[in-house]
Order: C-alpha cells, then sequence, then structure tokens
C-alpha cells in the first residue's frame, strides 16, 4: 500500500522500491477527499473540488481549467504508480445537470 510522507508518495511495490511520486498539497487533498467519499459511496461535486482547491471565488473559466489540470496530473502519475492505462479519478455526469460532472476514485 502507497504511503504519504512530506507530500511524497511512497510506494512498496518491488518495481518501485526506493522511488518516490510527487503528489502537491492540492493533490493529496483532493485524492483524499475522493477516498472518503468513495468509502461513504458518494461522488464528489464541483464545488467540493473548487473548495478543496481554493477556486470558489475564480471565474468558472478557470475553475475549469485548473481542475482539469489537477485531475489529468493525479490521474498520470497514479496510473503510472499502479501500472494502469485507465483513468483513476473518473468524472460522470450528473442526472439533474448534464452540463455538469461529479468526481468519483476508482481505486
Amino acid at each position: 500500500k502507497p504511503a504519504v510522507k512530506d507530500n511524497h508518495l511512497i510506494t512498496t511495490n518491488s518495481i518501485f522500491d526506493n522511488q518516490l511520486l510527487k503528489l502537491e498539497t492540492s493533490e493529496l487533498n483532493i485524492l483524499e477527499m475522493l477516498i472518503l467519499n468513495g468509502k461513504q459511496n458518494q461522488h464528489t461535486s464541483i464545488e467540493d473540488l473548487n473548495k478543496v482547491l481554493g477556486l470558489t471565488k475564480k471565474n468558472v473559466n478557470i475553475q475549469k481549467k485548473q481542475r482539469s489540470d489537477l485531475i489529468i496530473s493525479l490521474n498520470r502519475k497514479l496510473a503510472f504508480l499502479m501500472q494502469q492505462k485507465e483513468e483513476i479519478i473518473l468524472k460522470k455526469r450528473k442526472p439533474i445537470d448534464k452540463r455538469s460532472f461529479d468526481y468519483l476514485g476508482r481505486v
């Protein structure tokens, strides 16, 4: 199981022995939120992501761009770590408003 120390994800998989995968604080916060929500069978909303990332008062286009960049970066790092090609963090359209998404972890 991966462990976190000083904002670095430390792996115990033999392929990654003695290697650190650097995660930004914001990535760790999002990952923690996704895991906690997933344990409660809940999706993570855009609003929740914006709060954690400090984007609530920013322009909507800036929010989208920064969320997208963060999710893409985190997906790449997690896919490398877990040796998977599929995305780890998925987005799912909200049933009520098809223009908006919720996020969930596939871990």
